[in-house]
């Protein structure tokens, strides 16, 4: 008298439960990388900004007088992305020297004129020498005049050239 075994399979509740846990896993999942991606956007965009922001600093700084203080902006091409910029300069209370605030956003009548992505900060300076022609020692394997191998002594005041 031997029973034959019958092979029982998932009953359709078993089923409905399975699809239910995977359907929110899913949806679980799907949130998360919606989340990564629109902060990858972000950063990337935050990045770009900035990078439009450094370039007018750079710029600046690589005039030959000191910038006017005062507002200006203007706009540039960058990365396939149409970007605003406004500069502030402003004096320090050391004489000679500005701080370059610029902001940055997307350019565009539709884009909030406050809605600035990124801000960089810079100085620029009107000397271009040391003060009383004093070189420093910090690096002296570039050749700097008092370091070794210059073949210039250092033009210290108080010693002998």
């Amino acid at each position: 008298m031997s029973r034959k075994r019958q092979a029982r399979g998932f009953t359709l509740v078993e089923v409905l439960v399975a699809l239910v846990i995977v359907a929110l896993g899913m949806g679980a999942l799907m949130t998360a990388l919606s989340s990564a991606a629109q902060s990858t956007m972000q950063l990337r965009e935050k990045s770009f900004a900035e990078w439009v922001g450094l370039n007018q600093l750079s710029t600046v700084r690589l005039n030959h007088a000191l910038p006017a203080t005062g507002k200006s902006e203007g706009e540039v091409e960058f990365a396939s992305f149409s970007w605003h910029w406004q500069q502030e300069v402003s004096d320090m209370e050391i004489p000679g020297l500005k701080r370059i605030v610029i902001q940055v956003r997307h350019a565009g009548d539709d884009v909030p004129k406050d809605r600035w992505i990124a801000t960089v900060v810079g100085f620029r300076g009107d000397a271009v020498r040391t003060p009383m022609g004093v070189m420093s020692d910090w690096d002296s394997s570039a050749g700097v005049a008092g370091g070794p191998g210059s073949g210039r002594s250092s033009n210290t005041p108080g010693k002998p050239k």
